[in-house]
């Protein structure tokens, strides 16, 4: 499960060690490993903040690891943390179009769908349509 195509987080095991060195000491991009119950590195998750604005992106090493909850209890935690200790208003993310089950995640999450990003380019090159997902500060008050 991969959300934002802007590829702010690493894809592979090897990227993991270098982006958590220069995510550790910038407050404007806080990131975290995502973790079994068990302690195994599965993914990473994280923000990219620009005023009152947050871009969330979730990635997953492999597959396997898609669809077993893992996404939600990732992106709640953040949401979560990043409205208790910033002042964000907004929250936003893009998934590619034919990504249902990280669709269905992120709205599980409380991400309201707002519309299509059409001819979005992709870090690896190809063109592909996104929606693009947010949520608001006061939209998470009222779930809290």
């Amino acid at each position: 499960m991969t959300s934002g195509p802007n590829r702010i987080l690493p894809r592979r095991r090897g990227e993991v060690d270098p982006w958590v060195a220069r995510a550790s000491v910038d407050p404007n991009q806080p990131a975290f490993i995502v973790q079994t119950r068990e302690g195994d590195d599965i993914g990473a998750i994280g923000l990219r903040i620009e005023a009152t604005r947050g871009e969330l992106e979730l990635a997953f090493h492999e597959p396997r690891w898609w669809q077993r909850g893992y996404g939600s209890e990732a992106t709640a935690a953040l949401v979560d943390g990043v409205f208790l200790a910033k002042p964000i208003e907004r929250l936003e993310l893009l998934v590619v179009k034919n990504r249902r089950p990280t669709l269905s995640s992120f709205a599980k999450a409380g991400f309201a769908r707002e519309g299509t990003v059409r001819g979005y380019t992709l870090p690896d090159g190809r063109v592909a349509e996104c929606v693009i997902m947010s949520m608001l500060r006061s939209e998470w008050l009222q779930r809290m």
